[in-house]
């Protein structure tokens, strides 16, 4: 039964493998038959194709139930730093 599934902001094939093979290690198949490195940048609305064996039933059935869609490529925002612990002499604090 051939699958393909859209990919969604931020998501990797290895979100796509959790969610829709059961394992972490379908990700080498999954990237096999789509012709992508396992770190492949997903285009959001791209369609990758899922059919190969399932690894997990249970975890599939997880993910199908709850209606979750990982995205692990998710950034953090950068925390600035501040505070005299981070001061610079005569960069960001000046003495007078």
């Amino acid at each position: 039964m051939a699958s393909n599934i859209p990919v969604i902001s931020e998501q990797t094939l290895l979100d796509l493998a959790m969610q829709e093979l059961g394992s972490v290690e379908a990700v080498f198949a999954s990237g096999r038959l789509n012709g992508l490195s396992i770190t492949a940048d997903l285009t959001p609305g791209s369609m990758i194709n899922t059919t190969l064996p399932v690894y997990s039933a249970p975890v599939v059935k997880y993910y199908r139930d709850t209606r979750f869609r990982p995205a692990s490529a998710r950034q953090a925002s950068p925390v600035l730093l501040s505070g005299i612990d981070y001061w610079g002499l005569e960069y960001d604090f000046v003495v007078q």
